[in-house]
């Protein structure tokens, strides 16, 4: 089913948690298919030590926290711009965002080289979980519509900063809402 319809999209978002439930035949047609992919492998107490972004042999937009950088790489003291930038090579990006929690979040575009950076826009931090699935939706979503850079960043920082007010993904991000906030 993957490889008959991921291309007729405009994207495709992977929020792989490492559960099981994305098989190698899935990641492989995926990353074949897609038109647009973006994706985040996410550590867990499930996965922890064993669930990096390496599955996935290509992606258009990579979107993993600091730890999930320092894991794949396995690499607890360089620079993280460099790191995130080896990852991004590995995989033929053209973005890689690396949100770092209360120090915002940050954007390379592999192409020009660029990095562009967000502050945290919250300061009220009710629940973190799903504040990175928000961010890699909206900007990934953000990138595949061809809008610069340095928005989606803005927009996915948004996105985790309502997210982080809200108590266990109770509820959406709604788009008055998202609007209102920038």
């Amino acid at each position: 089913w993957i490889a008959d319809h991921a291309g007729s999209y405009d994207a495709v978002v992977v929020a792989d948690y490492g559960n099981g439930l994305i098989s190698p035949a899935m990641v492989a047609a995926i990353s074949k298919h897609a038109r647009f992919m973006a994706v985040n492998t996410q550590i867990n107490s499930g996965n922890h030590c064993h669930h990096v972004i390496h599955r996935y042999p290509r992606a258009d937009f990579i979107s993993l926290n600091e730890c999930e950088v320092r894991l794949a790489t396995h690499n607890r003291h360089a620079p993280m711009e460099r790191l995130a930038r080896d990852i991004g090579h590995r995989l033929s990006a053209r973005w890689i965002a690396v949100t770092r929690g209360m120090k915002g979040a940050m954007m390379l575009d592999i192409a020009s080289g660029k990095t562009y950076d967000a502050p945290p826009l919250s300061t009220r931090v009710v629940d973190r979980v799903g504040a990175g699935d928000a961010f890699l939706s909206l900007a990934g979503l953000c990138l595949a519509g061809d809008l610069p850079p340095d928005v989606a960043l803005f927009i996915g920082s948004v996105a985790a900063a309502i997210d982080v007010q809200i108590v266990c993904n109770r509820e959406s991000i709604h788009p008055v809402t998202l609007f209102k906030y920038v």
